[in-house]
């Protein structure tokens, strides 16, 4: 988890207009007026000092004769909120409580846009690891609940799951898939699609190294 020891401190500023001097417009709920657009407070000072992110967000700002930055931010304030509470040392609890797939899918949205640019940072890679993690978990029991077990439907969890991941995580993917859906196996609907849906690529790599896996096991079983 990105920040100090001493992060816990700053949990009593987090969404606190006391001292902020970083403004963040974020986009408005649908049923709302789009001239009304909430606002999130933020304190550089800790901001900048816990997270690579917000201090290039920082950086590309320009201060007003206070010194208050004022950014905005295409992202809805469920979803802004867990980047901001991951900043502020909040850790799992940044996330954990949050069963809203959309919101959970949009927060992985913006930091896929980050990867590989000026606001790749290694804090909020942590996070999209966790978030990686927590989505996959949530579709899963969502399936399960309303859903009978199959292949099928382990399959489309992982569909979904890798729209949101990138090559860099073949391998936090091959282990949820190998300790929760080891039987998962691809459709040849799936097949016959694959070089034309994006992220089949990723996918398929790592289900080619499950297979891999099983077979040797059974070449050592039939050797032994």
């Amino acid at each position: 988890m990105a920040g100090p020891a001493n992060h816990i401190a700053y949990q009593k500023f987090f969404n606190n207009h006391d001292f902020a001097d970083l403004i963040v417009t974020l986009s408005p709920p649908e049923s709302v007026n789009p001239n009304r657009r909430p606002e999130f407070p933020m304190h550089q000072i800790i901001v900048c000092t816990t997270s690579k992110y917000f201090k290039t967000v920082c950086e590309g700002g320009e201060p007003n004769e206070k010194g208050v930055i004022k950014v905005d931010f295409e992202m809805g304030l469920e979803a802004f909120r867990v980047m901001a509470a991951w900043a502020y040392g909040y850790g799992e609890q940044s996330y954990k409580s949050q069963t809203n797939l959309a919101v959970i899918q949009e927060v992985l949205e913006e930091l896929a846009y980050c990867d590989g640019g000026s606001y790749e940072a290694e804090e909020m890679e942590e996070l999209r690891v966790a978030l990686l993690k927590h989505l996959f978990q949530l579709k899963l029991q969502s399936v399960r609940a309303t859903t009978e077990i199959s292949s099928q439907a382990d399959f489309d969890v992982l569909e979904h799951v890798c729209r949101f991941a990138g090559p860099k995580h073949r391998k936090l993917l091959l282990g949820l898939v190998k300790d929760n859906i080891p039987k998962v196996t691809a459709s040849p609907e799936w097949l016959s699609k694959t070089a034309m849906v994006p992220g089949v690529g990723l996918m398929a790599s790592f289900l080619i190294g499950m297979y891999q896996d099983r077979f040797d096991q059974a070449l050592v079983e039939r050797q032994a």
